[in-house]
């Protein structure tokens, strides 16, 4: 009978030990998932505020489109709106496929697969974006020049001369400095999915 009893006893045991053993589990997953969104969040927020930016320019742009009297200012102005536009829902696109990273269901390598796939999407976006801001950087003085109630058409040799070599130079180190800090997130995500594992 105390064989029986015992038998029992440690079956109750072992039920209890792996009740525990999922919960602990999920729980673990629900706080990765909810760390997961805070630092996806560090990324999320700066684009979502240089996205509405983006839309009020190409608004004001829209609205200005009278004063674009040649060809060449009209092209510029349709480039910087059409480049203003698609920049941020490319971006925005990528960092949803980033936070879709379904971790609670589906198991750890399905997850990680999930997400190297959206960090490479989102990295080739800023790539993408990298290349189509320096095309913006070109257009966008014509644009900016005439809407704020420039009388010439063509910019002097001058502001060209200036604008360029301090525009690119303030691009490239801020797109440098924003690229890296996506990495570092990027990074930090997928250690954060590595943790898993390791739990």
């Amino acid at each position: 009978m105390e064989l029986d009893e015992m038998k029992t006893l440690w079956n109750e045991m072992s039920a209890k030990l792996e009740g525990q053993k999922k919960l602990t589990d999920k729980m673990i997953i629900m706080m990765t998932q909810e760390r997961y969104q805070r630092r996806l969040s560090k990324i999320r927020t700066p684009e979502l505020i240089s996205a509405f930016l983006c839309f009020v320019m190409v608004l004001l742009i829209l609205f200005s489109l009278n004063k674009f009297d040649t060809s060449y200012l009209l092209a510029c102005a349709i480039t910087s709106a059409t480049i203003l536009s698609v920049l941020p829902v490319l971006s925005l696109w990528a960092i949803r496929q980033v936070s879709r990273v379904d971790i609670k269901g589906s198991n750890y390598k399905e997850a990680l697969l999930q997400y190297a796939l959206a960090k490479r999407r989102f990295l080739s976006v800023q790539k993408l974006s990298f290349y189509l801001s320096f095309v913006l950087l070109i257009v966008a003085l014509p644009v900016a020049v005439k809407m704020m109630g420039g009388k010439t058409t063509h910019i002097e040799t001058t502001t060209w001369l200036w604008y360029l070599p301090l525009g690119f130079l303030f691009f490239v180190v801020f797109a440098r400095w924003v690229y890296r800090c996506y990495v570092n997130v990027t990074v930090q995500l997928e250690n954060l999915l590595r943790e898993i594992e390791d739990q």
